[in-house]
Formats: structure tokens, sequence, C-alpha cells
């Protein structure tokens, strides 16, 4: 469907510009033969020849005729409404999921039915596959967790400090935030830069490197949890200076793209 219309305005894209090369060489041509008449002239008021007198005649009326006035219109795109419902049904259908089941020799067709997450049965015990030993204690509770990837993991507590450790639990690094209140929350990005929420500073900050970038300034809200989505954008929830009112909002390269409240 799209090539066709590209076709399309290709075949009327090189109508119009025949046009306006045909427009542009009647004018071209009419302007060198007034040029050349007025030379002419020219050469005729300079000579004492009478035959040149007697052999002109004038064009005035045939320049009067001015050429054909072109308008050239750029092409529009008109769209129709889509029928949805008509395109669903040119695509086509599934047939029904069914299952059968044999016992005792028969065997038993239920239609519709269809696997769903809930029917997986839940491990009863946890099934521990590392454990990373931080320096947080009760004085500085280890509050928020981030993998960085597979082997390092970005931590948050009760300080102004967030640190980053291997799973052998030594710490790689060590960032204090900007305006040194706590940090909310934190989460990592899909290019793997670190991002806090600074609530009594109303700010959204990453880290990168040792330099830390204020990239969202809140005003009448507070941002509390942040994460960040497999596309790349910042979910942020935030409340109201009243506490009466709580939103998430979604950012996409740090603007703001959809509100849920």
């Amino acid at each position: 469907m799209i090539t066709k219309i590209r076709s399309n305005l290709d075949e009327k894209n090189s109508k119009q510009l025949a046009m306006l090369d045909k427009h542009d060489d009647d004018v071209t041509r009419t302007a060198s033969e007034i040029t050349q008449c007025i030379a002419d002239l020219t050469k005729l008021l300079n000579s004492f020849d009478v035959s040149l007198f007697l052999a002109y005649t004038s064009r005035n009326v045939e320049f009067r005729r001015l050429p054909t006035r072109l308008t050239v219109s750029l092409p529009r795109f008109k769209p129709h409404m889509i029928n949805k419902e008509q395109i669903y049904h040119q695509f086509g259908s599934l047939t029904i999921l069914s299952t059968e089941t044999e016992e005792q020799g028969r065997t038993i067709n239920f239609p519709g039915s269809v696997y769903s997450s809930s029917d997986k049965p839940l491990i009863d015990v946890p099934q521990i596959i590392g454990e990373i030993n931080t320096d947080y204690r009760d004085s500085n509770i280890l509050r928020s967790v981030s993998c960085l990837n597979d082997k390092k993991t970005w931590t948050c507590g009760d300080d102004n400090i967030m640190k980053l450790y291997n799973l052998q639990g030594i710490l790689l690094k060590s960032v204090q935030t900007q305006s040194g209140n706590e940090p909310t929350d934190i989460a990592v990005t899909r290019s793997g830069d670190l991002v806090y929420t600074d609530y009594w500073d109303r700010t959204v900050n990453m880290v990168k490197d040792t330099e830390i970038q204020t990239v969202i300034k809140l005003f009448g809200w507070k941002p509390d949890c942040v994460y960040s989505t497999s596309s790349g954008d910042l979910l942020v929830v935030m409340d109201n200076d009243s506490y009466t009112e709580t939103k998430v909002v979604r950012y996409s390269g740090f603007t703001e793209v959809q509100s849920i409240q």
C-alpha cells in the first residue's frame, strides 16, 4: 500500500516538474526575444538606413501577452477512516486451543483451555541462589537495591551514600547524593546509569561515572519510587505537597509523556 502511494506521488511529481520546466523555457525564450528586440531598436535609432525603418514591425502586441500563469499546489494526504474490524477479519483468526486428556481409554476434549501462569505451582521454600553481605546495619537499614548486571548491584540505605557491591560483598564504588539528602529510591537505566530520587530536593538525578546531573525537577510534587523500563523510560511515583494525591508519571528522554493519578 505504501509503495503504491509513493509510486503515485512520484508520478505526479514528474508531471509537475515537466510542466514547470516547460513554463520556465517559455519565460526564458520570451525574455531572450525581448532583449533581442531592444537591441534591434537601439541599432535602428542609431542608423540612417531608411530601409530598416520600413522593414521594422513592432512586436509590442505579442509581448503584452504574458506567459500562462502556472499555479502549483503541493500534494496533500487525505486520510480515510480505518475499519479496524475489517482489517481484523482480513488477518484471519486462530482456532480455539483444545486439550485432550486420556483417562481409562476414553478421550475427553476441553475446548478453550488456556495455560495460565497462575496454574504454575509455587515452590514451598524459596531457593536462595546468591547472598551479598553488606555493611548496612540497624543504624543504617538497607532500603533499596537495583542490579547493574549479573555481577554488580547498587544499594542505598538511610544515609546519603549509594554503594555498588559485587557478588562477593566487596564495595566497588560509593556515590554521595548531590544535595546531601538520603536517596528515596534508586534504579539502573538500560544504558547502565544510576538514577535516584531526592524526595526533599524534588529532583530525579542521574549518576554518570562520578558526575551527578539533575534530569527532572518537580514543582508542587515530591518524587518517591523510581523504575527504569525495558524501553528506557522512567516511571516515577510522586506525592503532592499536601500528601493528598499520588500519581505515576512516565518520562521518555526525561520528558513527561504519561501521567496516571
